[in-house]
């Protein structure tokens, strides 16, 4: 119950930090994010059991191709590193699907990886912010 708590926090955090104070790419990438935490959301209350870790893979499927264009076209750092995070809970949901067994520990393991990238995304947007006002 605790992680799902920290997770939603940081979520939060860094989806306002980089609405305020992100550039206008930013904005769009903290978008995709947005929608896909709740598309996340509404594939475990709408799809049955057997298809949510599908469902699930196939999100974060498209988010990974959202961040690596980003990262990209980027010239900073952060989303380098929040894109190459997200590509190992993108490997950890896919195989989530293939060992259904091992899905609750893939799945630790991924929210794990998750909390590190959005901790990462603050701290570079922090990073940009405080170089951009110096």
């Amino acid at each position: 119950m605790v992680l799902p708590l920290v997770f939603l926090a940081l979520l939060c955090t860094a989806l306002a930090l980089g609405w305020q104070a992100g550039t206008r790419n930013d904005r769009q990438l903290v978008a995709v994010i947005a929608l896909s935490a709740f598309a996340s959301l509404v594939a475990e209350f709408l799809f049955a059991p057997s298809l949510i870790e599908e469902s699930v893979a196939l999100i974060d499927l498209v988010l990974l191709i959202f961040l690596v264009r980003f990262a990209l076209r980027s010239d900073r750092y952060w989303p380098i590193w929040f894109a190459g995070i997200h590509a190992v809970i993108t490997i950890l949901a896919i195989s989530a699907t293939f060992v259904p067994m091992e899905a609750f520990r893939l799945d630790l393991l991924g929210g794990f990886w998750a909390m590190v990238a959005l901790g990462l995304m603050t701290i570079g947007l922090l990073h940009d912010r405080q170089s951009q006002t110096t």
